[in-house]
């Protein structure tokens, strides 16, 4: 069978666009397109990015970290550094020529492209190039310093090479881990300080939270330990100029770090918030930052929040069955690990969301309870005879229990009702939303 007019005309076409895209990735003298060389992480010392506005300077202080040093000294965001030397770690090529001259049209003229330069041993710069508007697919167009060819490279776009100061400076907050904190003191307006220590328990460890002056109860230490990794972790959103007007006249809490190494950083959260930002300030250094609320929530506890609250602790894999028994009626599933489902006993048979009861056995696993209702005895709470009980049982025998008392009165806007755990004397407070969606996770009876 011939081939039809058609086929020889697509072929043809083929043909000529494999051409053309060999012709445009050689230089009109018949090179192929430069290839800027590597730059080992490890090796880079300074970077400048300057516009027709500012010029910053970053420059490498040890081997773990950076510094802006022009057109202020303050420390640099590691990540977002790090994310500029990666586009330079491999020989970067110019991926094609696309024009010469015409600086205009590719955004790489005077006053709006930006001049990158990276240096690692040596007085002159490594790589040398000014980044101009971008391309589809991750690229820009890009001019080589000496140059006056346009190429197009996968640099990532020009908003990555900002030379704003405030794109650079460090949005890790605190720089330190958790087993770095001796001591916390809590200084919360209008309320008694809250001073949290770690006694030490041998030559260089320390033990867990204890309250000084010590409580008649136990410390929630998850809780204590969650919101220390939180803040440690805190990344902010936005750095601000030190004069942003974030209600720190005064804060509403300040937090005194004691670290094992003899530093003691200050965390000041300002009265200013939104529905989902809040800004805080570290003592010492010369900016705000903008951080997530849900970050910082945990620092408005008061003292009676730290009790332990824990109602359920286990491993979600060691869990085998989950019963809900209400109204005389008992349902229960079993979770099947090896088959990565779970399967309805009582009702036999009963099709499962698998994902919901996944994320019912996850939360179930470290169940805390809003607050201890202290006075509150069990008949008073209603469970002397509970209107529900949940019972969970281990692959290797152990069961635990959770008792569903009566609504709680005035609590309108957010029901809740009492509810006690297995092995615990304690009347506690658990919303009633979380409750519901634990019975409604079980098969209808």
């Amino acid at each position: 069978m011939k081939p039809s007019a058609r086929t020889w005309a697509l072929l043809a076409l083929t043909l000529l666009l494999v051409v053309a895209n060999l012709w445009v990735r050689r230089s009109p003298e018949g090179d192929t397109t430069p290839t800027l060389p590597a730059i080992a992480l490890d090796q880079a010392r300074r970077i400048e990015l300057s516009d027709s506005v500012e010029k910053l300077v970053l420059e490498r202080v040890d081997e773990a970290g950076w510094r802006i040093v022009a057109p202020v000294s303050a420390p640099a965001d590691q990540p977002t550094v790090d994310a500029l030397l990666e586009v330079f770690s491999q020989p970067l090529p110019m991926d094609v020529r696309v024009d010469e001259g015409n600086l205009d049209t590719y955004g790489l003229e005077p006053g709006k492209g930006v001049v990158v330069e990276l240096w690692a041993q040596g007085e002159a710069p490594v790589a040398s190039l000014t980044i101009g508007a971008d391309a589809p697919g991750g690229s820009s167009f890009v001019r080589l310093s000496g140059s006056e060819a346009i190429y197009r490279a996968r640099v990532g776009g020009r908003e990555s090479y900002s030379a704003n100061v405030s794109h650079w400076r460090n949005r890790d907050l605190l720089r330190f881990e958790r087993p770095d904190v001796v001591s916390m003191r809590w200084e919360q307006d209008q309320r008694d300080p809250i001073l949290l220590e770690r006694p030490p328990v041998g030559l260089d460890q320390l033990g867990p939270w204890a309250l000084e002056p010590a409580a008649p109860w136990p410390l929630d230490q998850g809780f204590l330990d969650a919101v220390v990794d939180r803040l440690v972790g805190m990344r902010a959103e936005e750095v601000l100029t030190s004069d942003f007007a974030g209600g720190f006249d005064p804060p509403v809490v300040r937090v005194r770090f004691q670290l094992r190494d003899g530093r003691t950083p200050v965390l000041e959260l300002g009265r200013r918030a939104h529905a989902e930002a809040a800004f805080v300030r570290i003592e010492g250094e010369d900016a705000v930052f903008r951080v997530p609320r849900r970050d910082i929530l945990a620092l408005l506890a008061e003292r009676d929040d730290l009790r332990e609250r824990r109602l359920l602790s286990f491993a979600p894999e060691d869990l085998d069955t989950m019963s809900w028994e209400e109204g005389g009626q008992q349902r229960i599933v079993r979770q099947l690990p090896s088959e990565g489902r779970w399967e309805s006993l009582s009702p036999a048979g009963r099709e499962l969301d698998v994902e919901r009861l996944n994320l019912v056995s996850r939360a179930l696993a470290e169940l805390r309870g809003d607050r201890v209702l202290e006075g509150l005895s069990p008949a008073e709470a209603g469970l002397s005879t509970p209107t529900a009980r949940l019972v969970l049982t281990m692959i290797d025998g152990r069961s635990l229990s959770l008792e569903i008392g009566a609504a709680l009165p005035d609590r309108a806007e957010s029901p809740a009702r009492a509810v006690r755990a297995s092995g615990r004397p304690e009347v506690m407070e658990l919303r009633e939303v979380l409750i519901e969606r634990l019975r409604t996770s079980f098969p209808a009876p």
